[in-house]
C-alpha cells in the first residue's frame, strides 16, 4: 500500500521543506496537512486544528486515511500533550506510524558528552522537559514510531525572516553580531534536514534518529565563518556571553537504514546556505 503522509505544522518553515522533499523522494505521493491557521505555500490539502482539538484532528486523520504522521506542529502545553497521546493512539488504532520531531533540548540537562542516540532524555529548560516528556510517552507505547533530534538549523524560510536571514541583513548592515560561547552544535542547512526526514519516514524508520552533520563547532567559530562565507570580514561576529550548550546530536541510525546518504558536514552546510540566499 502506498504510504499517505500527515504533516502537522504543514505551514512551517520545515513543514514547506519536507513537503518538497517527500515529492521528491517519491513522486505522486499524498501528502496533506495541519495548520493553525495560514495556508500552506506548498498547495497540498490541509486541515486548520488548535492544539486544544486533538478529537476533531484525530477524526480528519482517519477520513483522510492516513498511514504516516509527521509531528511538526509547535506548542508546549498541555493541550499539546495531550495532542500528542491522541495521535499515539491513532497509530495504535490504525497501524499508522508516528514520526515526531523532538530537538536536542530533549536531552539538554547533560553537557559533558556528546549525545548517542541511545541517550535517554534528560532536560533542564522548560521546553526540552516538554519534548522529553513527549518522547518519554512514546516508549513502550506500542505505536511504531521515530524521534527526530536536531540541533541548529540554517538557511531561508519562504514565511519569515530565519535566524540566517537575520545574521545576514545585520552584516549587511555593519553591525557587530555577538555569538554566545561554549555553545557546542552540528547543523543541517534546511532542505538537507527536511530530505533526511522523508527518507527516514518513507523508508519506515524505527527509533531515535539524530540529524546532523557527522562534525560540530562552536558558535563563534560557525557564525564567523558563515559571515566569510558571505565575503564579510569574520571579525565581525564577536563573542558574547558564555551559554554553556551541548547539542552534538551524533548521527548513526540513519546511516544504518540509509547507508551513506546522508553524511554531512558543517562545510557543506555553510556551502549550501551561502550558494541560496534570499
Amino acid at each position: 500500500m502506498n504510504p499517505k503522509v500527515a504533516i502537522l505544522g504543514a505551514a512551517s518553515w520545515i513543514g514547506e521543506s519536507l513537503t518538497q522533499a517527500l515529492a521528491r523522494r517519491m513522486p505522486g505521493i499524498a501528502v496533506v496537512g495541519t495548520t493553525r491557521g495560514r495556508k500552506p505555500d506548498s498547495g497540498i490539502p490541509f486541515g486548520v486544528f488548535t492544539n486544544a482539538e486533538s478529537e476533531r484532528l484525530v477524526a480528519w486523520l482517519e477520513g483522510q486515511a492516513v498511514t504516516h504522521v509527521v509531528n511538526l506542529a509547535r506548542g508546549e502545553d498541555e493541550d499539546s500533550f495531550q495532542a500528542h497521546l491522541r495521535l499515539i493512539d491513532y497509530g495504535k488504532a490504525h497501524g499508522a506510524r508516528y514520526f515526531y520531531a523532538s530537538s536536542f533540548n530533549a536531552c539538554d540537562a547533560q553537557l559533558a558528552y556528546d549525545h548517542l542516540e541511545s541517550e535517554k532524555p534528560s532536560a533542564a529548560s522548560d521546553y526540552g522537559r516538554f519534548k522529553a516528556r513527549c518522547e518519554q510517552a512514546l516508549e513502550g507505547s506500542g505505536v511504531r514510531h521515530a524521534i527526530f533530534r536536531f540541533a541548529g538549523i540554517h538557511g531561508w524560510a519562504p514565511n519569515r525572516c530565519a535566524r540566517t536571514e537575520a545574521f545576514l541583513k545585520a552584516l549587511q548592515a555593519g553591525e557587530a553580531v555577538e555569538a554566545p560561547l561554549q555553545v557546542l552544535q552540528n547543523r543541517l542547512f534546511v532542505s538537507d534536514l527536511a530530505q533526511m526526514m522523508a527518507a527516514v519516514t518513507l523508508a519506515d524508520g524505527e527509533g531515535v534518529f539524530h540529524l546532523g552533520t557527522v562534525d560540530a563547532s562552536e558558535e563563534l567559530d560557525f557564525l564567523r565563518r558563515l559571515a566569510q562565507a558571505f565575503g564579510y570580514p569574520p571579525d565581525q561576529v564577536v563573542p558574547g556571553e558564555v551559554m554553556p550548550t551541548n547539542a552534538n546530536m551524533v548521527p548513526g541510525r540513519i546511516f544504518e537504514l540509509l547507508g551513506h546518504e546522508f553524511r554531512r558536514t558543517e562545510a557543506q552546510t555553510l556551502a549550501q546556505v551561502a550558494a541560496t540566499p534570499p
